[in-house]
């Protein structure tokens, strides 16, 4: 099977066309962000996973120019509470303009910083999620799901993006701060007493962790 082909196939069948990721796309050329966002698939599996698990309150670690989020936010309850956390104050204002444009009648909050500085503040405030979704700087990926399980209840899902981390994880030579980082998060992902987790190898490794007691 020509696997190129059956992806735009599935793209083309499957996938969510909404005018709003085109201006998503668009707008991460026209101001020179990396363009590294999730491929539709990976964006369509999310918005049924927040569909799913019936998702009211939903934290992105990660935003870019907001797709990720439009799809978080398509899945969610209109009466829930969406929390993303980016570094960078132009890109949290580019993608929650597009969470807004999308529909999402909830509640929309954006904390600019650090994320593990977020993590911090929405610990502090007694929070917690439905759903974490994953996709910062891969260094810190082992410290993003500690900080996800102190907010995650019994039954919440831990999602991330980038968990092959280009097929470095599984070539010994790679052992840059990012490789390592995604290393100790699968080990973590595999390991941990709360978590049950798999790794789906399509795309660039979609992991998904069900959080128990």
């Amino acid at each position: 099977m020509d696997s190129a082909k059956a992806f735009r196939f599935v793209v083309e069948h499957f996938c969510d066309q909404d005018p709003v990721f085109a201006e998503v796309f668009k707008s991460i050329l026209d101001l020179g962000m990396p363009d590294i966002s999730l491929n539709p698939v990976a964006g369509k599996l999310l918005t049924l996973l927040t569909k799913m698990t019936n998702a009211e309150r939903v934290l992105e670690i990660g935003s870019l120019a907001g797709y990720s989020g439009v799809c978080l936010a398509k899945g969610m309850r209109d009466d829930g509470e969406f929390v993303a956390l980016e570094l960078n104050a132009d890109y949290a204002r580019v993608a929650e303009g597009f969470v807004r444009k999308v529909g999402f009648k909830g509640n929309i909050r954006y904390l600019v910083g650090p994320a593990l500085d977020g993590l911090r503040t929405l610990k502090a405030e007694g929070k917690t999620f439905d759903l974490v979704f994953i996709d910062a700087d891969k260094e810190h990926y082992p410290d993003y799901l500690l900080g996800s399980l102190e907010l995650a209840r019994a039954g919440s899902l831990i999602v991330a993006d980038n968990a092959l981390w280009k097929g470095r994880v599984f070539d010994p030579a790679q052992s840059s701060a990012d490789t390592e980082g995604v290393r100790a998060f699968i080990g973590m992902l595999k390991e941990h007493p709360r978590l049950d987790s798999i790794v789906l190898p399509f795309g660039d490794g979609f992991a998904l962790a069900f959080v128990g007691v």
